[in-house]
């Protein structure tokens, strides 16, 4: 089992800490690599063993509701980032399918085809469309697969909570 501590002040850090041997710190430091354990401030959160090397002192562990809510922020936030991206990809669709059609207008295709240098900019301009196309295809699958992933890996540290 696992718990969530937040840092009071760096003292309460020093409390729950005091009484651990080195091995201990060394698992505590590799549960948290994205602070110095030695210097958190005020706020931060550790990750820690459910052990009795750890003094809690006055300090409380953060609740699995804690936990819970930091799992729906990730989930939420990402869904968001997705909602964003599909509404961009289809408008950019539709910006895609109005200049194709207006391209395939008379009055364009005269102009095309009296000059070159301007077809070869339609043509590059397509092939960049259909480039974009599978870009943006690649990307929202690569997303759906970050989603199943972080749905996957906060059910797995949500299990060492309860």
């Amino acid at each position: 089992m696992l718990r969530l501590f937040q840092v009071k002040n760096t003292d309460s850090v020093k409390q729950l800490l005091k009484g651990a041997d080195a091995a201990a710190l060394r698992r505590v430091q590799a549960l948290n690599p994205h602070l110095d354990i030695t210097r958190a401030k005020a706020g931060s959160v550790l990750l820690l063993p459910d052990s009795p090397a750890f003094s809690a002192g006055d300090q409380a562990s953060v609740s699995a509701d804690a936990w819970q809510g930091l799992a729906s922020d990730a989930t939420a936030g990402l869904k968001a980032r997705s909602e964003e991206l599909k509404a961009t990809l289809a408008q950019r669709e539709t910006e895609r399918k109005e200049v194709v059609a207006a391209l395939k207008s008379a009055a364009v295709k005269r102009q095309l085809d009296a000059d070159a240098g301007l077809r070869k900019q339609a043509d590059t301009a397509e092939a960049q469309f259909k480039a974009d196309q599978k870009a943006a295809s690649d990307t929202a699958r690569q997303l759906e697969t970050m989603s199943e992933a972080l749905a996957g890996e906060l059910s797995a540290l949500g299990a060492l909570f309860k």
